[in-house]
């Protein structure tokens, strides 16, 4: 397997819009996923990787489900109920750790990030950063695959995504500005889980 589509599990939506920060969304969004499947099937022997902090894992499971279901043969999740303040820098983070170590990653060239069009450019950022900071930047080729249908984000999580990747490109860590939109609170009991 030469490509991996790599997704970053989005925020959920509250009666079809994004919610405010700190408040919980009531409707899993499939355009993510949906556009992911998509991206697969149109390249030969492509897998799926997800990666995402929402419900608990269910989020992960329901869109490996929804992969497997469409055709997609090689889907794999990531979710670590662990991680205090999950955000596209974790997902970020693992999703980079799992290109480098996980042996059935082992030959892909070609890592397709699926995020909304609003999102791509913090997300590719912190992907590229991270890649590089391990030193495996030339092992890979990035490629964007915006979402562009869909909400529209609200003019708080614009300023948080602009402050987020202006920290990316300074070389700054990772902050939170903004408690994560839609999601629920983290179980802390549950350990975590690569969910194959």
């Amino acid at each position: 397997m030469d490509t991996l589509v790599v997704l970053f599990s989005g925020p959920h939506l509250k009666d079809g819009a994004y919610p405010e920060p700190g408040e919980r969304g009531n409707m899993v969004d499939e355009r993510r996923i949906r556009k992911a499947i998509r991206a697969a099937l149109d390249h030969a022997d492509a897998g799926i990787a997800v990666f995402g902090d929402g419900n608990g894992g269910s989020d992960v499971a329901a869109f490996m489900g929804l992969a497997r279901e469409s055709g997609v043969a090689r889907v794999w999740g990531f979710y670590d109920p662990t991680i205090a303040n999950p955000s596209t820098f974790t997902d970020a983070s693992r999703a980079v750790s799992e290109l480098a170590g996980h042996p059935e990653f082992s030959h892909v060239v070609n890592v397709l990030l699926v995020t909304d069009d609003w999102h791509m450019a913090r997300a590719f950022a912190w992907m590229h950063r991270l890649l590089g900071q391990r030193g495996i930047q030339d092992r890979f080729v990035l490629h964007q695959v915006p979402v562009t249908d869909g909400p529209r984000p609200t003019q708080i999580m614009l300023e948080g995504e602009a402050k987020g990747l202006r920290d990316c490109e300074l070389g700054l860590p990772s902050v939170s500005y903004y408690p994560p939109l839609g999601k629920p609170a983290v179980e802390e009991d549950v350990q975590e889980r690569t969910i194959n």
